[in-house]
């Protein structure tokens, strides 16, 4: 699972999935589910709402790591490490978000 913080002017955006192998030994990586959170003129993005919607897939399927972006994250990972979740928080540069960017463009 990866989350991408964000309370006023963005969504916070959340995606999770799992791998397998197929027959031939390739890795196959399938996206399970993404959501995300739209702040609106009257309200931020509830982090409350997040982080137990996030605790809520972890009883449905246990989550083995989630990683997470800097921007706005710290309270969200310690609370989720507290509940077993194995969390990072993920630095990412300009020119890494840039090339990651354009690989999907």
């Amino acid at each position: 699972m990866h989350i991408d913080p964000a309370v006023e002017t963005d969504a916070y955006a959340m995606a999770f999935g799992h791998n397998e192998f197929d027959l031939k030994g390739n890795q196959l990586v399938h996206i399970d589910g993404m959501l995300a959170w739209e702040p609106n003129h009257k309200a931020q993005v509830s982090i409350t709402d997040v982080q137990d919607a996030i605790l809520h897939i972890h009883r449905v399927r246990p989550i083995s790591k989630l990683g997470a972006d800097h921007y706005n994250s710290v309270e969200t990972v310690q609370r989720l490490r507290r509940f077993g979740i194995q969390s990072e928080i993920e630095y990412f540069s300009n020119s890494s978000q840039v090339a990651m960017y354009d690989l999907v463009r």
